[in-house]
């Protein structure tokens, strides 16, 4: 039990921990947390293979004294597991053979690294983990959440369905009225391995990830600007209830952040072939990101004070090498490698002027006038900008003590410059913060300035209570979106669970057990894919409707089930709420083709083997 210097040894104390953490759960979810272990123990599994491929990548680049820091090694692992997953997919390749694969093969690098370098390996495990106590508890909650199975909107259609998608079948496929499919992926991509580990395991390998970003974060606020008391930054970060929404759903904005993070440090330590990497990267994750690169990259050589332009190509070069692959994959699959945009320059069959005018719609914006813009400081703090976008009155609160903060600052205002340019410009084209996270995430480096310098016990106790209000508002938020508590409780299980939150779910398992390997499956009014184990089609909400082809051909019910049948549809999966929901906002079938549908609808119900609450099967071959 104990080495030979008599100190007990680190495995068995990692195992009584994480003992200790499982029996927890149980006393506090006694039903539940059965379901959670193994799923757990694949992302865990998923989270050390990608480390793995990263550290074994870095070995090949690094200098001989350079020392290879988990986060980087990680964020490497991550951008080769895109790779390996977008060339497999490109060449229709992607079968449980290939997938296992990826999990085998870190095996033998493992053994190599141990043989060569493994106190390397074991240093930058422990240098990264290895730290207070109270910076790990607060990662609890977004944990609890993150346990869940998926039903968030956004990651059932796209986050999580997109990879989905490739898997049933074998690789990319054109799906030109699935806007989702068709633009910024690579972390979605790099989901691939995860999805096909279990329905549960994408979620946790999410938060996996999420607490590695943040205590990254965390690390570098101290490295930057000599925080003492790093928890507190911890509990500032934590706290801020779009960060506990971001690591407990399935969202590519935080992993975003990450490569933001990651990108700014290294040009900040003018490492600018890693720095053009990470910040690549994050452009393939969200063309969003695109904004924050030329902001950071202007503040920089403003602080700097020189341009060296032979680097700067190469960064330009590097940022759009890394981005290439998507813009190839775009054309092959819409002739735009820019899509959505530009789409005046580039045709496209189903996405014309007026599904871009939507989109733009619905992302929105922060502010419309110069008022807005004047109040938008407030409107953040006290607001719910987008999905999950609230972060909280800390930062109205406590960043105008910066005032009179010179000392601890000096030299060190190129973050806040950053974060306030990049919410101020950002916020013209997006109205979720969600988008900006990375803005808040440096924001609090300097709210953990503020409370080392200003040591008064009046400003402590603002910031417990801002916290504690912070957590409250959280959890508050997270129980009202995914209403856990009959699930953690034992009052219902994971099936009843998934009913209840995903209106369409017994209708896809339902298909998933009775429809043959072979099967096709359309969703209509449904855009929402992720649970779904065969072959199917389907359209996002902003696209026009994925019948709308079959409608404009057919011109009675039997031609129209004959053209479904003919491009491999055996099954439809009709969500009737949805369905007019997504027509009423979005317009996705004009008036006669709604008509038709309406009218084609009556003779099918003949075809109708499951419904429940508004959710129809049809089964287009004849009942057996």
């Amino acid at each position: 039990m104990n080495n030979k210097e008599g100190k007990p040894n680190k495995l068995i104390i990692y195992l009584l921990i994480g003992a200790a953490v499982v029996f927890t759960l149980y006393a506090l979810f006694p039903k539940y947390p059965g379901h959670v272990i193994l799923p757990l123990v694949k992302a865990f599994l998923l989270a050390a293979v990608i480390f793995i491929y990263g550290f074994f990548l870095m070995t090949c680049f690094k200098s001989k004294n350079e020392k290879i820091e988990f986060p980087t090694a990680f964020a490497f692992g991550l951008m080769f597991t895109t790779l390996y997953f977008y060339l497999v997919s490109i060449f229709k390749i992607l079968v449980p053979g290939v997938i296992i694969l990826f999990y085998l093969v870190p095996v033998l690098l493992l053994f190599i690294i141990l043989k060569r370098l493994r106190g390397a390996v074991v240093e930058s495990v422990q240098t990264f983990f290895k730290r207070s106590p109270l910076e790990y508890p607060a990662f609890f909650l977004p944990f609890i959440y993150a346990s869940l199975p998926s039903s968030f909107y956004d990651s059932l259609v796209y986050h999580l369905g997109i990879p989905n998608l490739y898997l049933q079948y074998s690789g990319f496929v054109e799906m030109p009225q699935f806007l989702f499919a068709n633009t910024s992926i690579f972390y979605e991509i790099s989901l691939i391995p995860a999805v096909f580990a279990g329905d549960m395991v994408p979620r946790l390998f999410h938060f996996l990830i999420g607490v590695i970003f943040l205590l990254a974060a965390a690390d570098f606020a101290v490295e930057t600007f000599g925080i003492k008391k790093r928890y507190v930054l911890i509990l500032l970060l934590l706290s801020m209830p779009m960060s506990i929404f971001l690591l407990s759903t399935v969202k590519n904005d935080l992993v975003s952040a990450f490569f933001i993070l990651l990108g700014a440090r290294f040009l900040l330590k003018k490492q600018y072939l890693f720095s053009a990497l990470f910040w690549g990267f994050s452009i393939g994750i969200k063309y969003f990101n695109a904004i924050p690169l030329v902001i950071f990259l202007v503040i920089f050589f403003v602080k700097e004070k020189q341009f060296p332009i032979k680097k700067v190509v190469v960064f330009g070069l590097v940022v759009g090498c890394v981005v290439m692959p998507l813009l190839v994959k775009n054309y092959i699959f819409t002739h735009n490698p820019f899509f959505p945009f530009l789409s005046g320059s580039f045709k496209t069959g189903y996405w014309d002027a007026s599904r871009q005018a939507l989109m733009q719609s619905d992302v929105g914006k922060m502010y419309y006038s110069p008022v807005d813009l004047l109040k938008l400081p407030y409107t953040v703090s006290f607001n719910t900008m987008g999905f999950g976008g609230t972060v909280g009155a800390q930062f109205l609160i406590f960043l105008p003590f910066l005032l009179v903060l010179r000392k601890p600052l000096k030299g060190k205002w190129h973050l806040l410059v950053f974060s306030l340019v990049t919410l101020f410009l950002g916020g013209y084209f997006t109205k979720s913060m969600r988008f900006v996270y990375i803005v808040f995430v440096c924001l609090s480096f300097y709210l953990a300035v503020v409370y080392e310098s200003r040591g008064q016990k009046i400003i402590k106790t603002l910031f417990s209570l801002v916290i504690a209000i912070n957590f409250v508002i959280g959890l508050a938020h997270q129980e009202r979106m995914f209403r856990a508590y009959q699930l953690l409780m034992g009052k219902h299980d994971i099936e009843v669970y998934k009913a209840s939150v995903f209106p369409s779910y017994p209708a896809f398992a339902y298909v998933n057990r009775h429809a043959g390997p072979d099967s096709g499956v359309m969703l209509v009014g449904e855009a929402r894919n992720y649970y779904l184990k065969l072959p199917y089609r389907v359209s996002s909400g902003i696209d026009y409707s994925i019948l709308k082809k079959y409608l404009n051909q057919s011109q009675n019910v039997d031609t129209f089930v004959t053209a479904l049948k003919d491009d491999g549809i055996d099954y439809i999966i009709f969500n009737l709420n949805e369905f007019n929901r997504l027509q009423g906002q979005y317009h996705r079938l004009d008036e006669s083709e709604w008509r038709k549908w309406a009218s084609y609808l009556k003779h099918l119900q003949s075809k109708v083997v499951f419904h429940q609450k508004g959710v129809f099967v049809f089964k287009l071959a004849n009942k057996n």
